[in-house]
C-alpha cells in the first residue's frame, strides 16, 4: 500500500513538472497554478506515507520514479528525443530502485 501511495506522489510530481513546461515561465495561468496544485498535492502525500517507510528510500523512490516519468512524458508530451546516454541515466536510476529495495 505504501509504494502506492509513493507512486502516487511520484505520478503527482511529474504532472506538475509537465504543468511547469507548460506554464511558460509562469506565463500561463492554469498551467501555473496546477503547478503547485500538482506538487502540493504530492508533497502531502508523500510526507503521509514517508512515515512508514525510511527517509532514505522513501524518498529516493519518488525521485527516482519521478525521473523515469519525466523522461517519459518528455518524449510522449513535448516530442523529446531519447538518446542512449538518456536510456542509459534511466536505466541506472532504475538499478539503483531495485537495490534500495533489496
Amino acid at each position: 500500500m505504501t509504494l502506492l501511495i509513493l507512486l502516487t506522489a511520484s505520478v503527482l510530481y511529474t504532472l506538475g513538472g509537465i504543468a511547469m513546461k507548460y506554464s511558460q515561465a509562469f506565463q500561463n495561468a492554469i498551467p501555473s497554478l496546477l503547478v503547485f496544485v500538482f506538487f502540493c498535492l504530492a508533497a502531502g502525500i508523500q510526507t503521509w506515507a514517508m512515515k512508514k517507510v525510511e527517509l532514505g528510500k522513501g524518498y529516493l523512490l519518488v525521485i527516482g520514479l519521478e525521473g523515469i516519468f519525466a523522461v517519459l512524458a518528455g518524449v510522449v508530451c513535448f516530442g523529446e528525443s531519447i538518446s542512449i546516454s538518456k536510456t542509459t541515466g534511466t536505466l541506472f536510476i532504475l538499478a539503483g530502485m531495485l537495490l534500495l529495495k533489496l
